[in-house]
């Protein structure tokens, strides 16, 4: 799964494309509390590790510290800062020029303020030619190569605008078109809070079915991470995972004749069925060219 977009056509847009991607990509660690160190940490490859799994879609979220934006989750911080988040995608790519990274940024815990934004530009600094320049979802061809960046936060930058971003819910935005025009759409399910597996599992399936229907055009981001004590998220990951590779396995969407667009798909511990058995494969198999 390297390189596994070298398959897919030039002219697809991302919109129209099926990305497997990760929640929360770079919390690996727990911190030092024995007891929510388990509900902290929602994975365990390092984003080298993710990319090689075939991971094309990463969530990171960075706070202030110093003079670094520090990845973090919640309190905890995750040793890597987002200038080394960078020179680990920028080398992947480098390596395999077929590939794009959407890469969403967000602020943890805070708004972004004109520290953060100082911030964010000098991580960038020597990246700049990585970055794809525009401010929607380019084809795949226009993005191979490159990052595509899609920051939850307002700011002059190249890359997709999600600043208005709504949190454990279900919502659209409408982010402005370049050269105006009617906007864009987007879709999300990022409902986190107090779900079990079997209602969570719901919530992902009816934005699979919606996505599978809908325009080309529409993005869709769909998480399958969600939190229930005693369920950390390594087990709710065991059994969502599990039930979306058993899903586009069935004759129901693999029997199709085109196959269906899925959108992003943000998981945690992709990995952890097995790199030939997991959602990762699964989801980029329901590419065009697959």
């Amino acid at each position: 799964m390297q390189a596994w977009m070298d398959r897919v056509p030039d002219e697809t847009p991302l919109t129209a494309m099926s990305i497997p991607g990760t929640h929360n990509s770079c919390a690996r660690l727990r911190g030092d509390n024995l007891f929510t160190g388990p509900f902290t940490q929602c994975q365990t490859l390092d984003l080298a590790g993710q990319y090689a799994l075939g991971v094309r879609w990463v969530d990171i979220r960075v706070r202030p510290q110093g003079k670094d934006l520090r990845a973090a989750h919640k309190d905890v911080d995750q040793g890597v800062g987002l200038r080394d988040v960078l020179a680990v995608t920028v080398e992947f790519l480098r390596r395999n020029p077929s590939e794009t990274v959407v890469m969403q940024v967000s602020c943890e815990g805070a708004s972004a303020d004109a520290t953060f934004l100082q911030l964010f530009d000098a991580a960038w600094e020597g990246f700049e030619t990585f970055r794809h320049p525009g401010s929607w979802f380019p084809t795949l061809g226009e993005a191979r190569g490159r990052i595509v960046l899609a920051r939850r936060f307002a700011s002059g930058h190249p890359g997709v605008c999600l600043a208005d971003w709504r949190n454990d819910t279900i919502f659209t935005m409408r982010p402005a078109r370049s050269g105006g025009g009617e906007p864009h759409t987007i879709r999300v399910q990022d409902s986190y809070a107090r779900h079990d597996r079997d209602n969570k599992w719901g919530l992902v399936q009816a934005l699979l079915c919606e996505a599978a229907g809908s325009p080309a055009d529409v993005m869709y981001i769909n998480y399958l991470s969600a939190n229930l004590f005693p369920t950390t998220p390594r087990g709710m990951a065991e059994s969502l995972n599990e039930r979306l590779v058993r899903l586009l396995r069935s004759p129901e969407w693999s029997a199709r004749p085109v196959k269906p667009r899925l959108g992003a798909l943000l998981m945690d511990f992709p990995e952890c069925l097995g790199p030939d058995a997991g959602p990762v494969p699964a989801v980029a198999a329901c590419n065009p060219g697959f």
